[in-house]
């Protein structure tokens, strides 16, 4: 019986939250279940409509069906209708990029965040001001042909694009935020920047590990 299950939109997060887990838990049993249609209309409706909430829920329950007793959704678009679902004290549910905008609003004011998909600026900042009652300064971007590369299995390729991109947009800022799972490994590629750069999916799986 799976102790977390993760609800995916892309097939690639599998292996990433895999090796985290792993990492952090080896040997700990995980459920994995993809769902690339719910970001797909999330994207093509502009934002998380009513009708589509209703779809995560159910997917978030699909997850849940294992026996888990944590269900994280690991794709920052959907994340915040995903854990409203009703769990009735099954599992919990959670956000894997709740716990990322927690420390940052820790770290500064002035916040870069940055993604390859527009439709995770509305989630993120949305998630970041509810995170603290200090008053932020947020910049987004969307690094401009990221994602064709991450649909293409270019994975060198994405990386360098996040990393190249935030390298000169960072100045100024005291943090940066890489606002989607799929971008963590290109905080590697910017740890000479004199700012902390966050990512989702240690804090997140972190975070899920403490529930259990």
């Amino acid at each position: 019986m799976p102790a977390i299950a993760f609800l995916h939109t892309a097939h690639a997060d599998i292996a990433t939250f895999n090796a985290v887990v792993e990492k952090l838990a080896p040997g700990m049993a995980v459920h994995h279940e993809v769902d690339g249609s719910l970001l797909d209309d999330a994207c093509a409706a502009g934002s998380v409509q009513p009708w589509l909430e209703k779809r995560i829920h159910k997917a978030m329950r699909r997850a849940a069906g294992g026996g888990a007793k944590v269900v994280v959704c690991t794709c920052s678009t959907i994340g915040g209708a995903a854990e409203t679902v009703v769990t009735k004290g099954r599992y919990t549910a959670m956000r894997i990029d709740r716990a990322m905008a927690e420390a940052v609003v820790c770290r500064g004011a002035k916040i870069l965040v940055v993604a390859v998909l527009e439709s995770t600026l509305i989630s993120t900042v949305a998630l970041l001001e509810e995170c603290t009652d200090d008053l932020l300064q947020i910049v987004t971007h969307v690094v401009p042909g990221a994602w064709a590369h991450y649909e293409a299995g270019e994975t060198e390729g994405f990386l360098d694009f996040i990393a190249r991109d935030v390298r000169a947009r960072a100045v100024g800022f005291d943090a940066v935020l890489l606002a989607q799972a799929s971008m963590s490994p290109a905080a590697e590629l910017l740890e000479d920047l004199d700012m902390p750069v966050f990512t989702s999916p240690v804090l997140g799986v972190k975070a899920a590990l403490k529930i259990l």
